[in-house]
C-alpha cells in the first residue's frame, strides 16, 4: 500500500505544480519505466508489483490527475511512452511486457 500511496500522492503533487505555475496543463507525457530481470518461475510478488507501479499504474494515476484540467480546459494531450517488449515479449522480461502492453 505505500508505494501505491506514493504514487498517487506523487502524480497529484506533479499535476498540481503543473498547474500553479503555468495556470493549466496542456501535455503530459508519461515515460516512467524502470527495468527489472527474472526468469517468470523465480519472479517475486514484490517485483511484480513494483513493476507495474512504475510502468502501469504510474500511467493510470498521473492521467487520471490530470485529465479534470484537461476536460476544463477542453484541450489537451496524453502521449504514452511503451515498449516493443509489450507486444513481443522478452527472455526473463515476463513483468516488464505485460506492464508495457498494458
Amino acid at each position: 500500500m505505500p508505494g501505491r500511496r506514493r504514487t498517487v500522492e506523487g502524480a497529484q503533487a506533479s499535476v498540481d505544480r503543473c498547474v500553479e505555475h503555468f495556470g493549466g496543463i496542456d501535455i503530459l507525457v508519461n515515460n516512467a519505466g524502470m527495468l527489472t530481470q527474472a526468469r517468470c518461475v523465480d519472479l517475486s510478488i514484490d517485483m511484480w508489483n513494483d513493476m507495474l507501479r512504475v510502468d502501469l499504474t504510474s500511467v493510470f494515476v498521473a492521467s487520471q490527475r490530470a485529465l479534470p484540467h484537461m476536460l476544463a480546459q477542453r484541450w489537451g494531450r496524453i502521449i504514452n511512452v511503451a515498449s516493443q517488449l509489450g507486444i513481443k515479449g522478452g527472455a526473463e522480461l515476463t513483468h516488464y511486457a505485460a506492464a508495457k502492453a498494458g
